[in-house]
C-alpha cells in the first residue's frame, strides 16, 4: 500500500506495514522542528534496535606478548636466513609496512598472512607457532 503525500494516516483497523510491526520504524504524526501538522502525514524515522548490529560476538582484545613474540619469532628466523624485510615481504605477498608491523608486535596477521610468511622462511607454520610460544614464555616472565 502506498500513500500520497498529505494523505491521512490509516485508520487504526489497517494493518501496520511489516517493517512498522518489527519495531524498526514507527509513525510519528510530528512535522517540521516540533509543530504538529493539522494534516497528519506518514513519517518512517529510524528507531534504535535493541539488538546489536553484528551476529559475530565482538572481538576479544588482541594478547600484546603472543604478537610480539610471533613478531620476534618472524624477526629472528628472517635473520637466520639472512633475508631483508623487503625480500621476505615480497616472497610472502604482503608489503614491507605489514611485515615490518608484524615484527614489531603491532600488526595482527590474519592467518593466510601467517601461512605466506611462515612460506617465505621455508618453515612450516608449526615452526613458526612453536617459536612464537618459546619466546611468549622468555617475555611473559621478562615483564
Amino acid at each position: 500500500m502506498f500513500m500520497h503525500v498529505g494523505s491521512p494516516l490509516p485508520g487504526a483497523d489497517m494493518p501496520i506495514p511489516s517493517p512498522l510491526r518489527r519495531g524498526e520504524f514507527f509513525l510519528t504524526r510530528r512535522h517540521g522542528a516540533g509543530v504538529v501538522s493539522t494534516r497528519p502525514h506518514l513519517c518512517l524515522r529510524r528507531q534504535r534496535s535493541s539488538f546489536p548490529k553484528s551476529i559475530v560476538m565482538p572481538r576479544t582484545p588482541q594478547d600484546p606478548q603472543a604478537q610480539l613474540a610471533l613478531g620476534e619469532a618472524i624477526r629472528a628466523l628472517r635473520g637466520k636466513r639472512g633475508d631483508s624485510q623487503e625480500k621476505l615481504a615480497q616472497t610472502a605477498g604482503i608489503t614491507p609496512n605489514m611485515l615490518s608491523l608484524i615484527e614489531r608486535g603491532e600488526g595482527n596477521p590474519s592467518w593466510v598472512t601467517v601461512r605466506g610468511i611462515a612460506a617465505a622462511l621455508g618453515v612450516p607454520v608449526s615452526t613458526l607457532a612453536k617459536s612464537a610460544e618459546r619466546l611468549e614464555g622468555t617475555l611473559g616472565a621478562n615483564s
